[in-house]
Protein backbone atom coordinates (compact mmCIF):
# COMPACT_ATOMS: atom_id res chain seq x y z
CA UNK A 1 0.00 0.00 0.00
CA UNK A 2 0.98 3.64 -0.45
CA UNK A 3 2.48 5.73 2.32
CA UNK A 4 0.52 8.73 3.62
CA UNK A 5 1.92 12.09 4.76
CA UNK A 6 0.01 14.30 7.22
CA UNK A 7 1.15 17.76 8.28
CA UNK A 8 0.27 19.04 11.75
CA UNK A 9 1.06 22.40 13.37
CA UNK A 10 2.51 22.52 16.89
CA UNK A 11 3.51 25.44 19.11
CA UNK A 12 6.78 26.06 20.93
CA UNK A 13 4.87 25.59 24.19
CA UNK A 14 3.68 22.12 23.12
CA UNK A 15 7.21 21.16 22.11
CA UNK A 16 8.59 22.36 25.43
CA UNK A 17 6.01 20.37 27.41
CA UNK A 18 6.46 17.31 25.13
CA UNK A 19 2.68 17.10 25.00
CA UNK A 20 0.67 14.14 23.82
CA UNK A 21 -1.63 15.45 21.11
CA UNK A 22 -4.58 14.07 19.17
CA UNK A 23 -4.87 14.28 15.38
CA UNK A 24 -8.12 13.47 13.59
CA UNK A 25 -7.97 12.63 9.88
CA UNK A 26 -9.85 10.70 7.22
CA UNK A 27 -7.57 7.77 6.46
CA UNK A 28 -7.91 4.62 4.40
CA UNK A 29 -8.74 1.52 6.41
CA UNK A 30 -9.54 -2.08 5.51
CA UNK A 31 -13.17 -2.57 4.60
CA UNK A 32 -15.03 -4.30 7.45
CA UNK A 33 -17.68 -5.79 5.19
CA UNK A 34 -15.31 -7.76 2.96
CA UNK A 35 -12.30 -7.95 5.27
CA UNK A 36 -10.16 -6.13 2.72
CA UNK A 37 -10.63 -8.67 -0.06
CA UNK A 38 -12.77 -6.39 -2.21
CA UNK A 39 -15.21 -9.23 -2.95
CA UNK A 40 -18.79 -9.68 -1.83
CA UNK A 41 -17.92 -13.18 -0.58
CA UNK A 42 -14.85 -15.45 -0.62
CA UNK A 43 -16.37 -17.48 -3.45
CA UNK A 44 -16.41 -14.37 -5.65
CA UNK A 45 -12.61 -14.33 -5.87
CA UNK A 46 -10.96 -16.34 -8.67
CA UNK A 47 -7.29 -16.88 -9.32
CA UNK A 48 -6.19 -14.99 -12.41
CA UNK A 49 -5.66 -17.49 -15.20
CA UNK A 50 -3.36 -15.21 -17.15
CA UNK A 51 -0.65 -15.00 -14.48
CA UNK A 52 -1.72 -18.04 -12.39
CA UNK A 53 -2.13 -15.83 -9.34
CA UNK A 54 1.40 -14.39 -9.51
CA UNK A 55 0.34 -10.89 -10.51
CA UNK A 56 3.30 -10.71 -12.91
CA UNK A 57 3.82 -11.93 -16.44
CA UNK A 58 7.00 -12.37 -18.43
CA UNK A 59 7.17 -11.06 -21.97
CA UNK A 60 9.86 -11.54 -24.57
CA UNK A 61 10.93 -9.00 -27.16
CA UNK A 62 13.54 -9.47 -29.86
CA UNK A 63 16.08 -6.64 -30.15
CA UNK A 64 18.26 -7.41 -33.16
CA UNK A 65 19.95 -10.75 -32.56
CA UNK A 66 19.03 -10.71 -28.84
CA UNK A 67 15.88 -11.76 -27.00
CA UNK A 68 15.00 -9.49 -24.08
CA UNK A 69 12.81 -10.71 -21.23
CA UNK A 70 10.65 -8.21 -19.33
CA UNK A 71 8.51 -8.74 -16.24
CA UNK A 72 5.44 -6.49 -15.83
CA UNK A 73 2.13 -6.37 -13.97
CA UNK A 74 -0.51 -8.66 -15.32
CA UNK A 75 -2.91 -6.56 -17.43
CA UNK A 76 -5.94 -8.70 -16.58
CA UNK A 77 -5.73 -8.51 -12.77
CA UNK A 78 -3.66 -5.29 -12.46
CA UNK A 79 -0.97 -7.16 -10.56
CA UNK A 80 -3.33 -8.50 -7.87
CA UNK A 81 -3.19 -12.13 -8.97
CA UNK A 82 -6.95 -12.50 -8.62
CA UNK A 83 -10.15 -11.59 -10.40
CA UNK A 84 -13.16 -10.35 -8.42
CA UNK A 85 -16.40 -11.46 -10.09
CA UNK A 86 -18.77 -9.80 -7.61
CA UNK A 87 -17.24 -6.68 -5.93
CA UNK A 88 -18.07 -5.67 -2.39
CA UNK A 89 -20.93 -3.14 -2.30
CA UNK A 90 -19.29 -1.15 0.53
CA UNK A 91 -15.84 -0.53 -0.98
CA UNK A 92 -16.72 -1.31 -4.63
CA UNK A 93 -13.92 -3.84 -4.92
CA UNK A 94 -11.14 -1.60 -3.65
CA UNK A 95 -10.83 -3.38 -0.30
CA UNK A 96 -10.52 -0.16 1.71
CA UNK A 97 -12.73 2.75 2.77
CA UNK A 98 -12.13 6.22 4.22
CA UNK A 99 -12.73 6.47 7.95
CA UNK A 100 -12.29 9.27 10.48
CA UNK A 101 -9.50 8.12 12.76
CA UNK A 102 -8.01 9.70 15.87
CA UNK A 103 -4.26 9.34 16.36
CA UNK A 104 -2.44 10.04 19.60
CA UNK A 105 1.22 11.01 19.33
CA UNK A 106 3.74 12.30 21.81
CA UNK A 107 5.85 15.22 20.66
CA UNK A 108 9.52 14.19 20.94
CA UNK A 109 11.93 16.24 23.02
CA UNK A 110 13.37 19.23 21.19
CA UNK A 111 11.24 18.71 18.06
CA UNK A 112 12.25 21.00 15.19
CA UNK A 113 10.28 22.16 12.17
CA UNK A 114 9.74 19.41 9.59
CA UNK A 115 10.34 16.41 11.88
CA UNK A 116 8.53 13.33 10.58
CA UNK A 117 7.11 10.66 12.86
CA UNK A 118 6.50 7.24 11.33
CA UNK A 119 3.68 4.89 12.21
CA UNK A 120 4.10 1.52 10.54
CA UNK A 121 1.10 -0.04 8.83
CA UNK A 122 -1.11 3.04 9.25
CA UNK A 123 -0.96 4.02 5.57
CA UNK A 124 -3.15 2.83 2.71
CA UNK A 125 -3.99 -0.88 2.94
CA UNK A 126 -3.33 -3.24 0.05
CA UNK A 127 -5.71 -6.05 -0.81
CA UNK A 128 -4.34 -9.14 0.95
CA UNK A 129 -0.99 -7.37 1.24
CA UNK A 130 1.07 -5.14 3.50
CA UNK A 131 -0.27 -1.69 4.33
CA UNK A 132 1.84 1.41 3.78
CA UNK A 133 3.15 3.65 6.53
CA UNK A 134 1.80 6.91 7.91
CA UNK A 135 4.17 9.86 8.29
CA UNK A 136 3.18 12.79 10.49
CA UNK A 137 5.22 15.90 9.73
CA UNK A 138 5.31 18.39 12.60
CA UNK A 139 5.46 22.02 11.52
CA UNK A 140 6.22 24.65 14.18
CA UNK A 141 3.87 27.64 14.26
CA UNK A 142 5.54 31.08 14.25
CA UNK A 143 5.87 32.56 17.73
CA UNK A 144 4.78 36.09 18.54
CA UNK A 145 8.38 37.28 19.11
CA UNK A 146 10.76 34.33 19.18
CA UNK A 147 12.77 32.93 16.29
CA UNK A 148 14.45 29.57 16.72
CA UNK A 149 17.99 28.40 16.10
CA UNK A 150 18.13 24.78 17.24
CA UNK A 151 17.71 24.83 21.03
CA UNK A 152 18.33 28.60 21.19
CA UNK A 153 15.66 31.30 20.97
CA UNK A 154 16.30 34.70 19.42
CA UNK A 155 14.23 37.85 19.87
CA UNK A 156 14.46 41.62 19.39
CA UNK A 157 13.67 43.95 22.29
CA UNK A 158 12.84 47.62 21.55
CA UNK A 159 14.02 49.99 24.29
CA UNK A 160 13.92 53.73 24.72
CA UNK A 161 17.09 55.78 25.07
CA UNK A 162 16.63 56.32 28.85
CA UNK A 163 16.32 52.55 29.46
CA UNK A 164 19.53 51.89 27.54
CA UNK A 165 21.46 54.64 29.33
CA UNK A 166 20.19 53.94 32.85
CA UNK A 167 19.55 50.20 32.61
CA UNK A 168 16.29 48.40 33.37
CA UNK A 169 14.62 45.01 33.76
CA UNK A 170 12.01 43.72 31.31
CA UNK A 171 9.67 40.84 32.13
CA UNK A 172 7.88 38.81 29.45
CA UNK A 173 5.69 35.67 29.53
CA UNK A 174 7.73 32.65 28.50
CA UNK A 175 7.16 29.23 26.93
CA UNK A 176 8.02 27.40 30.18
CA UNK A 177 5.25 29.17 32.12
CA UNK A 178 7.69 31.26 34.19
CA UNK A 179 8.41 34.95 33.50
CA UNK A 180 11.46 35.66 31.36
CA UNK A 181 13.39 38.43 33.13
CA UNK A 182 15.82 40.34 30.90
CA UNK A 183 18.35 42.46 32.78
CA UNK A 184 19.48 45.41 30.62
CA UNK A 185 22.78 46.84 31.92
CA UNK A 186 23.29 50.62 32.06
CA UNK A 187 25.09 52.08 29.06
CA UNK A 188 23.75 49.51 26.59
CA UNK A 189 23.75 50.30 22.89
CA UNK A 190 21.47 49.36 20.02
CA UNK A 191 22.46 46.12 18.22
CA UNK A 192 24.12 44.73 21.36
CA UNK A 193 22.85 41.42 22.69
CA UNK A 194 21.87 40.19 26.12
CA UNK A 195 21.94 36.43 26.69
CA UNK A 196 19.67 34.70 29.19
CA UNK A 197 21.31 31.34 29.86
CA UNK A 198 19.37 28.09 30.05
CA UNK A 199 15.92 29.46 29.15
CA UNK A 200 15.73 28.24 25.55
CA UNK A 201 14.25 25.02 24.14
CA UNK A 202 15.19 21.55 25.44
CA UNK A 203 18.10 19.98 23.60
CA UNK A 204 17.17 16.97 21.46
CA UNK A 205 20.12 14.98 22.73
CA UNK A 206 21.41 15.19 26.24
CA UNK A 207 20.12 17.32 29.04
CA UNK A 208 19.66 21.01 29.54
CA UNK A 209 18.22 23.82 27.47
CA UNK A 210 19.49 26.36 25.02
CA UNK A 211 19.78 30.10 25.63
CA UNK A 212 17.66 33.13 24.82
CA UNK A 213 19.53 35.78 22.82
CA UNK A 214 18.00 39.26 23.05
CA UNK A 215 18.93 41.82 20.39
CA UNK A 216 18.55 45.38 21.67
CA UNK A 217 16.77 47.83 19.37
CA UNK A 218 16.32 51.56 19.85
CA UNK A 219 12.64 52.46 20.02
CA UNK A 220 11.85 55.84 18.51
CA UNK A 221 8.36 57.39 18.46
CA UNK A 222 6.87 57.97 15.03
CA UNK A 223 5.72 61.46 16.03
CA UNK A 224 6.94 63.89 18.71
CA UNK A 225 5.24 66.94 20.18
CA UNK A 226 6.63 70.47 20.09
CA UNK A 227 7.54 70.30 23.77
CA UNK A 228 9.41 67.04 23.25
CA UNK A 229 11.27 68.54 20.29
CA UNK A 230 12.35 71.44 22.50
CA UNK A 231 13.63 69.03 25.16
CA UNK A 232 15.59 67.07 22.56
CA UNK A 233 17.16 70.28 21.25
CA UNK A 234 18.34 71.08 24.76
CA UNK A 235 19.89 67.60 25.07
CA UNK A 236 21.62 67.70 21.70
CA UNK A 237 24.88 69.11 23.10
CA UNK A 238 25.16 66.38 25.78
CA UNK A 239 23.85 63.35 23.86
CA UNK A 240 24.03 64.28 20.20
CA UNK A 241 26.67 63.20 17.69
CA UNK A 242 29.86 65.34 17.90
CA UNK A 243 29.91 66.47 14.28
CA UNK A 244 33.27 68.21 14.61
CA UNK A 245 34.98 64.86 15.23
CA UNK A 246 32.73 62.47 13.34
CA UNK A 247 35.63 60.50 11.84
CA UNK A 248 36.98 59.52 15.28
CA UNK A 249 33.53 58.44 16.42
CA UNK A 250 33.03 56.22 13.37
CA UNK A 251 36.50 54.71 13.84
CA UNK A 252 35.86 53.88 17.53
CA UNK A 253 32.53 52.32 16.68
CA UNK A 254 34.16 50.04 14.10
CA UNK A 255 36.89 49.04 16.57
CA UNK A 256 34.32 48.20 19.25
CA UNK A 257 32.27 46.17 16.77
CA UNK A 258 35.27 44.07 15.74
CA UNK A 259 36.36 43.18 19.27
Amino acid sequence: GNDILLRHDVTLEQIFEEEEIEISANLSASCDMCGGTGANSPSDVDTCSTCNGQGRIMQQARVGPFVQQMVSDCPDCAGQGKIIRNPCTECRGIGSVRKLQTLRIEIPRGTEDGLRLRQRGKGEPLQNGQSGDLYIQLEVEPHAWFERDGPDLIMALPLGFPEMMLGTKVELPHIDGKPLVIDIPAGSKPSETVIVRGRGMPRRRGRGRGDVTVLLKLHTPKKISKSMRSVLEDLRDDFGLPTEDIESVVRREAEDRRK
